[in-house]
């Protein structure tokens, strides 16, 4: 790809989160700065460039509802520590050096979407740009309460295949 017209694409790819069925694709699944450093460098090695136009966290980092399990049941054992800032910050960073141009979220939920838009208006630092979650005639779970977010916080969505299904 570097010797292509880079320009004339876009590029988007995922860090995986925690998902016991994805813990084959790295040894530290979490949204740590060493996990992510990791996951951008093998990432732009694979697809042979210098950056990525949109880079979105793939999972929450935390235990939530997945794949539009409804009737959310909070664990109070959950051993997740709020690290929004701390990932933001991260993101944040990959922005100044160049490696990333955007993030993004999939899998998220109104709540996550939220929080991440928050702290980056509260801290001054690169807002969530895109969202990708399951979205079909089968599945409207979307329109429920991410829709409002996506479109009053300027949040675009991402369908792709997978999304589709």
């Amino acid at each position: 790809m570097k010797n292509q017209k880079r320009e004339n694409l876009v590029v988007a790819t995922k860090i995986a989160g925690p998902n016991p069925g994805l813990s084959y694709i790295r040894d530290n699944m979490g949204f740590s700065n060493k996990a992510i450093d990791d996951a951008i460098e093998k990432s732009l090695k694979r697809l042979q460039t210098d950056y990525i136009d949109v880079y979105q966290l793939h999972w929450p980092d935390r235990s939530a509802n997945f794949f539009g399990k409804r009737n959310y049941t909070h664990n109070p054992n959950d051993q997740w520590e709020d690290n929004f800032l701390q990932v933001i910050e991260k993101l944040e960073s990959l922005v100044q050096e160049g490696k990333i141009r955007h993030y993004g979220v999939s899998n998220e939920t109104s709540w996550g979407l939220i929080r991440q838009l928050n702290e980056s208006t509260k801290n001054n630092l690169t807002r969530c740009k895109t969202i990708q979650n399951p979205y079909s005639l089968l599945n409207r779970l979307f329109e429920v309460n991410l829709a409002e977010v996506s479109m009053r916080e300027k949040v675009g969505m991402i369908l792709t295949k997978e999304t589709l299904k």
